[in-house]
């Protein structure tokens, strides 16, 4: 399956660390590169953590998406979450995180998005509103690390995990504590060469954390 510019899933991310924005979010190489030359990897995380004292995780089977999103476009996404999902789940049960059911008290949440805004700025604040089936409905989620990433053209693939042992029930927020983003080009990509650069964009975020991991 092809698609057009206007129907990319993740196009380039243009991104800062340590308060340097790097900002060209319409410009791309006029010289011949592999799409897949252009696709990069961001990671971040709360620093106080240890992630080992966290064992276990759920994950919901229905992907979150940009309310904004064509029923089309919808349709295309969920075509490669299966393959998003094992392959998450499969990188956290490596580290020995074990997937459990909402209702098991899990340490952590993980939440799997689709952003498809032009210009969608991450930066430290309130980003979104959990999902009503984490049992915490209207929380928000912060994140620790103060960060800008500048802006991306059309959407990206985020996964983030959430701290639900310590929730600030008073102000309803929950914490991130690890969050990854992939992006890249997908411009007149077969259908199983996205599948297969996503794949490979969601080992390296887990390769580029290795504080991750409950030993």
């Amino acid at each position: 399956m092809k698609k057009s510019m206007k129907r990319i899933l993740l196009p380039v991310v243009l991104f800062a660390m340590a308060g340097i924005i790097l900002s060209a979010c319409s410009k791309y190489p006029t010289y011949t590169v592999n799409t897949e030359d252009l696709d990069m990897v961001w990671t971040e995380y709360d620093q106080s953590v240890n992630f080992a004292e966290f064992k276990t995780y759920y994950v919901p089977d229905t992907l979150l998406l940009d309310s904004t999103m064509s029923a089309e476009d919808k349709a295309y996404i969920q075509e490669y979450y299966e393959n998003i999902l094992e392959e998450i789940n499969s990188n956290l049960s490596a580290l020995n995180y074990t997937r459990v059911d909402s209702s098991a008290n899990p340490d952590m949440g993980l939440v799997i998005s689709i952003i498809t805004q032009t210009n969608y700025v991450y930066s430290y604040s309130y980003w979104w509103y959990y999902p009503p089936y984490w049992g915490y409905p209207g929380y928000g989620y912060s994140y620790p690390w103060a960060t800008y990433m500048g802006s991306y053209e059309e959407g990206a693939l985020i996964f983030d995990l959430a701290d639900l042992r310590n929730i600030d029930h008073q102000n309803k927020n929950i914490n991130g504590i690890w969050s990854a983003l992939c992006g890249g080009i997908l411009t007149n990509s077969a259908s199983t060469q996205i599948s297969k650069r996503l794949l490979n964009g969601i080992d390296q975020a887990f390769v580029q954390s290795p504080y991750l991991g409950t030993e």
